[in-house]
């Protein structure tokens, strides 16, 4: 499975742009793995696809530099021994992906990254055009993708400046990050993806363990 980003030049005003890989779930449709080390039949994990997709960013992006960061809750060392900085929820239990957001944002608060864009860790393909609508969004708006059959909230292109908003939503015993979306409409933009740029899902116990998505367990 061929899953390596094909990329142009000019990406984004950024001179740091913030990527979290989210990784912290429970689990709960496979089985409780840690779907960031479900591995391909050629030994490659999830998370080690994702972020080798990612990290061709810093190279297509006229030199600027990419914060690769990756939020995840369990098997920490294992994490950490990618070589990217790792950062659990601040937040006891599991309280999904956007506490996740909240939880690096307030590590890298004093950090000079002014947006975060955050792709799920079983996303296990990186469209390169739906990353460019991530990253190049307008100052101020909040960003999603949307396709013909569903709309990918995780896949999220947030200013750093709504950390407060997304803390006051979860402190409000909220966690959607669907219904956070709804909070912010008169910011949000969703971002509409052609049928080429297909995000391929693996996040149900089925897909990891027959043939058609050559996804073995660990």
């Amino acid at each position: 499975m061929n899953m390596r980003l094909v990329m142009k030049s000019g990406f984004g005003g950024f001179d740091v742009l913030g990527v979290i890989i989210l990784a912290g779930g429970e689990g709960r449709r496979m089985h409780g793995m840690d779907k960031g080390w479900c591995r391909f039949s050629n030994g490659e994990s999830f998370v080690e696809t994702v972020m080798s997709q990612l990290e061709q960013l810093g190279q297509y992006n006229e030199g600027k530099r990419v914060k690769l960061v990756i939020s995840a809750n369990r098997n920490l060392q294992a994490y950490q021994s990618l070589g990217k900085a790792v950062v659990p929820d601040i937040r006891s239990g599991f309280h999904g992906p956007l506490a996740g957001i909240e939880s690096v944002m307030s590590a890298f608060q004093h950090a000079s990254i002014s947006r975060w864009c955050t792709w799920p860790v079983d996303s296990v393909t990186v469209p390169y055009e739906a990353l460019q609508r991530l990253v190049a969004m307008d100052e101020g708006k909040i960003g999603y993708l949307a396709d013909a059959h569903r709309q990918h909230f995780a896949h999220l292109s947030v200013p750093s400046s709504f950390r407060a908003s997304i803390s006051g939503y979860l402190n409000g015993g909220e966690g959607s990050i669907k219904g956070w979306l709804t909070q912010q409409r008169d910011y949000v933009v969703p971002l509409n993806l052609n049928p080429a740029e297909r995000i391929e899902n693996c996040n149900r116990w089925p897909q990891a363990v027959d043939g058609t998505n050559d996804v073995i367990r660990l």
